[in-house]
């Protein structure tokens, strides 16, 4: 009987700390300040001169994705997509996500291209209509192969 007592007194003082243990996590904050890893948002002028910087644009415009988190007065975002065109008229749309101030991880990049004027310019003339006298069309060849610059 003497055994009985001291079997139950043992799991009785098991269940006690098995229900403090239980008390303690609940009271212990979800996650540690180490393990929370801080997320790292972008004002819209930030990444537009981030990848100006890098990429040597001439012209950026970001559009932000998601709702924006306010800190001291300004609005920062967690992702961006933006329209890029580049020093040769190519033309780029990158999606991105800031990692720390200066860094970002591309979701996707896609080239587009030259830019409709660069096209003309490479094209010949910009954009004229191929006539040396202005009439709408171009010029004919005479016989000897001189341009008159008239429809005749």
């Amino acid at each position: 009987m003497e055994e009985e007592t001291e079997l139950r007194g043992a799991l009785g003082l098991r269940r006690l700390l098995v229900a403090v243990s239980a008390a303690a996590v609940m009271l212990l904050p979800p996650a540690s300040g180490a393990a929370a890893r801080p997320t790292v948002g972008w004002t819209k002028t930030w990444a537009e001169d981030r990848l100006r910087l890098h990429y040597d644009a001439t012209t950026v415009a970001c559009l932000p994705l998601g709702a924006a988190t306010r800190a001291n007065g300004t609005s920062s975002f967690k992702e961006f997509v933006c329209g890029l065109v580049l020093a040769d008229g190519s033309r780029l749309t990158i999606h991105l996500k800031p990692r720390s101030r200066t860094a970002w991880t591309t979701v996707s990049l896609k080239l587009l291209g030259p830019s409709p004027d660069k096209k003309k310019s490479r094209e010949g003339g910009g954009g004229g209509s191929g006539d040396a006298a202005g009439g709408g069309q171009p010029a004919q060849d005479t016989v000897h192969g001189h341009g008159t610059g008239k429809n005749e």
